[in-house]
């Protein structure tokens, strides 16, 4: 609210024959602070720098450090001047990892079994479409004569009764069955 105030009446002093008072002074906020990192130098300094490019803090101690150039254990060179980095000279290159014999001969051996594990699922695969294809195919085949077999079993049928042997038909007559 008094900044509100203080505009008004600053406002008001524009349009009155009073002499206009100095400007308020306005503190300047604080910058934001990052965390600083340790890092050492070639030469056993253990520095910390807060952000490690152009405009990082450089303290040793709690203290800035003098105008100079460092190199960090890692190749990485810069110059400061009243603690704070100016300028990056070099920063390291990625070094290639070492890869002995022993290794490669390793690597060659895991490819192999790798391509043998995947031509193995791959003869798998063509074998077990090959069944479930072969298994559908039976299915229906199986669903078309049960169709068969039901479709006829409503039907009259074409071929006259069988023929019993006499010996056959006493049996079936003494047991009731004809």
């Amino acid at each position: 609210m008094s900044i509100i105030l203080d505009k008004l009446k600053a406002i008001k002093l524009m349009f009155s024959d009073e002499p206009t008072p100095p400007a308020p002074v306005v503190p300047n906020p604080e910058p934001v602070k990052q965390e600083a990192h340790e890092y050492q130098t070639n030469d056993g300094l253990n520095l910390m720098i807060d952000k490690l490019d152009v405009g990082g803090i450089v303290t040793k101690d709690n203290t800035p450090v003098d105008d100079n150039t460092y190199t960090l254990v890692d190749g990485t060179s810069f110059s400061t001047k009243n603690g704070v980095i100016d300028a990056m000279i070099s920063t390291p290159t990625p070094v290639a990892p070492v890869v002995d014999e022993e290794m490669k001969k390793e690597l060659a051996t895991v490819k192999e079994q790798f391509a043998a594990v995947k031509l193995e699922k791959e003869n798998f695969e063509k074998t077990l479409t090959a069944k479930i294809e072969n298994q559908e195919k039976i299915i229906k085949e199986m669903f078309a004569a049960l169709e068969l077999m039901g479709e006829q079993s409503s039907q009259k049928p074409v071929e006259p009764p069988i023929a019993y042997s006499e010996n056959f038909r006493k049996v079936l007559e003494t047991r009731g069955k004809l």
